[in-house]
């Protein structure tokens, strides 16, 4: 203790009183100039004594007998020369701030390090610090070796129920939170930042032993605290960083049930703002698919794919949380660039939108994992980018709530990354809560669904601001086809081609660029329901032997976008070889429905003999082009085995084409065979959220303006009550017929590859109609019946030809 005082320098060792201490006097003042020269004490280590905060009392550390017949002690410290100091304090049982039974969490043979045995806030206000705890030989009691404010330190013998698990198993238990760093509050130039306010929380145990009572999330402030109401679902979100997990739990012992208690410390890594703020944003990117999504960033002039890592801290490790569909956590991220566009539940989805109330994170639904688990497939919802592509088609009718609670949850997970690290918002480079984001769009997205989707990012724009504090502004909307041209550095002059195939859709663009004034016109814009996912599903089994495979489609989406040779592997057909040779036929037929496709457009697009000379440019995007690599190899390509897969796909798909445009040059359907270059980049998916970080204006076309042209595809005979007209496959859409539309048939002329005969009904047997008696006017015309809207074409993919790449109405 201080005896000098500083300002007058009076010893106080030659002052001849006795000065009493207790909750209202703390300090020692100097008598001569009423200088404080030892402020607030608040340890005495020697004499086991500490000032308590929350009762404004000295407390001294007793024995629990001495506790229950001394209540208050008058202590004499240690005579400084002629000054004395006495302390009034409260007596206090040491082994009371302990549980009277606790629950000991064991993972592989050792109790988990973050156990305080002691309540949340008997753990904080006493500054309790484990030094070590030991199992008694009957394991019914532990003995922990502790030390407390004051300087009191011991052990103390609690009785105990222990729960045995081993890491990365199935059973047993496990706790997490997410994510496992808090970020505090501040502000900047007036402006205040809110902290990170999201966390997820998660427990299981399987040890029929355990009966939940209560689980506590307790934070480092008063107010924060949250109990967890429904005990059958320790899960959900707080809206603070905890700082500490108590579980309550019914034991049986000796015929009757008792209490125990579990206190688990959550040590967050505290992430500090900068000091040093600058007014440069970081600017994120987003391609949203309909099977994938991927987020690029841009801080210098070079964009890079964001790589997502996992965030939890793991509390109790005696769970594999990815291996069993009963747990709805964060998937473990390790590097990852796509992010899965699904959405897994705990029950089938449509039972969860049944229940009449809002879907939780985590406690009814989270991101998969990339692998496979058996029955999932049942618990899983994707492509709700377009609704028409959403499956199981039963929630079809939520798409929008779907985008929204992945797009919310990818979010999370994206700026709990970017926060983490020291070169993104965690360091000095860019400003720490203030992100410009570039959404990128198919330009064949209709009016109402693009507002649709600009809401569910505005929605979840508002919610990463209310949730983390980090203002995340929508600056910029790019579309997909000019994203992509930019991020393949497709800038120069003359047409080019565009197909991203993904999992639900196909989309299709022609760009015209401008070589004086470098000008680009999207010429032609088309989305088509056929695309990798349509072959999967002829190859699904259902449980009943119908696919080619004898796998769940669920399974095959996983393993083909982990990058497995699913499709090469003969165990995949229940090692049966012909099973496996139906499958590339399969493969077979869905890659000539694409190219049929692309030769339609390059012959639409061919405008007489002017435009020989002219190279047209094929761009192939998207992860779908990779089926290329499971197909056999065209009797003309080259045999040379050290190819790249880049090159097998444009050499296998170039050939394909050429075969087809000589084809139609036969036929005079076109006056030439272009000249044609193909194009794929080694990152066909990333490459739109790239280009979009690389485009710092405005799209050069206003979607709010209207849209491309599409075109037919495909002859048709539109018949009214007053004529019967043939309509060329090469005419755009839509057309103004003027009349009443009593039915429309695809009259089979371009190139023969429509069939003459077709299913109609969806019942089994299937009748056979020939193609130019089946009415589909209610699916190409408007409501009214007096224009045609849709291409004729992609009707036949999406509801005759998709549905038979396994060849069996041939």
């Amino acid at each position: 203790m201080k005896t000098i005082c500083q300002s007058c320098k009076f010893d106080l060792r030659n002052y001849p009183v006795t000065i009493e201490l207790d909750s209202h006097n703390r300090s020692v003042y100097c008598p001569v100039c009423s200088t404080p020269v030892e402020e607030a004490i608040s340890e005495i280590p020697e004499k086991k004594i500490f000032f308590d905060d929350e009762t404004r009392t000295f407390i001294k550390w007793v024995t629990p007998q001495q506790a229950i017949v001394q209540k208050e002690i008058v202590e004499d410290l240690a005579p400084l020369g002629k000054l004395k100091l006495r302390l009034r304090t409260t007596t206090r049982d040491f082994k009371s701030i302990f549980y009277e039974r606790v629950l000991v969490f064991m993972v592989n043979d050792e109790i988990t390090g973050n156990q305080v045995f002691a309540s949340p806030e008997n753990h904080s206000r006493y500054g309790l610090e484990i030094v070590d705890r030991k199992l008694q030989p009957n394991e019914n009691w532990i003995d922990v070796t502790f030390k407390l404010k004051g300087g009191f330190s011991g052990t103390v013998p609690i009785r105990a129920f222990v729960t045995k698990s081993k890491a990365g198993g199935t059973t047993d238990s496990a706790l997490m939170v997410w994510p496992n760093f808090k970020r505090p509050a501040w502000s900047h130039e007036g402006k205040p930042y809110p902290a990170w306010n999201d966390y997820f929380f998660y427990f299981s145990t399987r040890d029929g032993n355990i009966k939940l009572k209560s689980l506590r999330i307790v934070g480092d402030e008063p107010h924060m605290m949250a109990d967890v109401a429904d005990v059958t679902k320790p899960m959900g979100s707080v809206t603070f960083p905890p700082e500490y997990v108590e579980i309550g739990a019914e034991i049986p012992r000796g015929g009757a049930s008792e209490e125990f208690k579990a206190c688990l410390l959550v040590k967050l890594d505290v992430s500090a703002v900068k000091q040093s703020i600058t007014t440069s944003k970081l600017q994120l990117s987003v391609d949203f698919g309909t099977s994938n999504t991927c987020f690029f960033y841009l801080i210098n002039s070079d964009p890079k794919a964001l790589k997502l890592n996992d965030k939890t801290q793991i509390l109790i490790g005696g769970i594999d949380l990815e291996s069993d569909l009963a747990h709805t956590w964060i998937p473990r991220f390790k590097e990852q660039t796509l992010v899965p566009s699904e959405l897994v539940f705990r029950l089938e989805p449509d039972k969860i939108f049944g229940e009449g109330t809002e879907p939780l994170p985590i406690v009814d639904y989270t991101i998969p994992p990339l692998k496979w688990r058996r029955g999932e497939e049942k618990r899983i919802t994707t492509g709700f980018k377009w609704e028409q592509a959403t499956e199981p088609s039963l929630v079809a009718p939520h798409h929008l709530r779907l985008q929204k609670m992945f797009l919310g949850l990818a979010f999370r997970a994206v700026m709990a990354e970017l926060v983490s690290r020291s070169d993104l918002l965690g360091g000095t480079g860019v400003h720490p809560g203030e992100v410009d984001l570039t959404i990128t769009y198919p330009l064949s997205m209709s009016e109402e669904k693009f507002k649709n989707l600009q809401d569910s990012f505005k929605y979840v724009a508002h919610s990463i601001r209310e949730r983390t504090g980090i203002n995340l502004a929508i600056s910029s909307l790019i579309d997909e086809s000019r994203a992509g041209e930019q991020g393949t550095n497709a800038s120069g002059p003359g047409q080019k081609i565009f197909i991203d195939i993904g999992g639900g859709t196909t989309d299709i663009s022609v760009i015209q660029q401008d070589k004086k004034h470098g000008q680009r016109l999207p010429l032609i814009v088309d989305s088509l329901r056929y695309a990798g996912n349509d072959f999967l599903k002829a190859l699904a089994s259902d449980g009943k032997g119908e696919g080619l495979s004898s796998r769940p489609l669920i399974e095959l989406q996983r393993r083909i976008r982990a990058e497995e040779q699913v499709l090469n592997d003969l165990a995949t057909f229940d090692n049966y070889g012909p099973r496996q040779e139906d499958a590339q036929r399969a493969l077979n037929r869905f890659l000539d429905g694409l190219t049929q496709y692309i030769a339609r457009v390059v012959a639409y697009k061919i405008k007489g003999a002017e435009n020989a000379g002219e190279t047209l440019t094929v761009y192939l995007l998207g992860n779908g082009w990779r089926f290329v690599l499971f197909s056999p190899r065209h009797p003309q390509a080259n045999p040379n085995p050290d190819q790249s897969p880049q090159e097998i796909i444009k050499e296998e798909i170039q050939l394909r084409l050429d075969k087809l445009l000589a084809d139609f040059q036969r036929a005079h359907i076109i006056p030439f065979k272009p000249d044609l270059v193909l194009e794929h980049p080694a990152d066909p998916k990333t490459v739109v959220a790239r280009g979009a970080l690389m485009i710092f204006k405005k799209p050069a076309v206003d979607h709010q303006k209207g849209e491309p042209e599409t075109f037919l595809g495909s002859d048709i005979t539109v018949v009214t009550s007053t004529k019967k007209e043939n309509v060329r496959w090469n005419r755009s859409v839509p057309l103004n017929l003027h009349d009443i539309v009593d039915k429309v048939c695809i009259n089979n002329a371009l190139g023969g590859f429509e069939l003459l005969e077709v299913p109609v009904l969806k019942d089994k047997p299937e009748p056979r109609t020939p193609i130019q008696n089946v009415n589909i006017m209610r699916d190409l015309c408007d409501p009214n019946g007096r224009r045609v809207i849709k291409n004729a074409f992609n009707f036949y993919l999406e509801n005759w030809y998709k549905r038979y790449l396994t060849g069996e109405w041939r």
